[in-house]
């Protein structure tokens, strides 16, 4: 079965099939170019900075950035978060309020940002978290 786009032109659902695959393919190996960004806890009584192997109390946040933009992503709501981003200067480069409830994903575009390395910190409620990422 084929359907008329423009005038007399047919597609078929093959070919709408085959359009699907190939984006899919190439969505889901778009991660492999991402680069994770470690989220932990702020805890000032914890002198010990985290390690690669050392097991931390699970955070509902995960970050990931690709070279374009940086997602954070809420593995359940939490209600308001607030991320802001700071340079290597500590200065604010970018700051939002995420809505949990209506979105999971912040996503951020980074891409036009100056080299150098970030630091982002998540708020919501009692709990803080900080992560370190860099643009390059």
């Amino acid at each position: 079965m084929s359907k008329t786009i423009y005038s007399g032109m047919k597609i078929s659902k093959s070919f709408f099939l085959k359009c699907f695959l190939i984006l899919s393919f190439i969505v889901s190996n778009a991660g492999l170019f991402a680069s994770e960004v470690i989220i932990r806890k702020d805890d000032p009584k914890d002198p010990i900075p985290p390690q690669p192997n050392r097991v931390e109390t699970e955070i509902p946040v995960t970050g990931y950035e690709d070279g374009v933009d940086l997602f954070i992503y809420f593995e359940y709501p939490v209600g308001n978060a607030t991320i802001t981003i700071e340079d290597e200067n500590q200065q604010v480069v970018y700051q939002c309020v995420v809505d949990t409830y209506t979105s999971d994903t912040a996503i951020i575009p980074i891409e036009y940002w100056d080299a150098g390395f970030y630091t982002v910190h998540i708020s919501y409620g009692t709990t803080n978290l900080n992560g370190e990422f860099s643009v390059e």
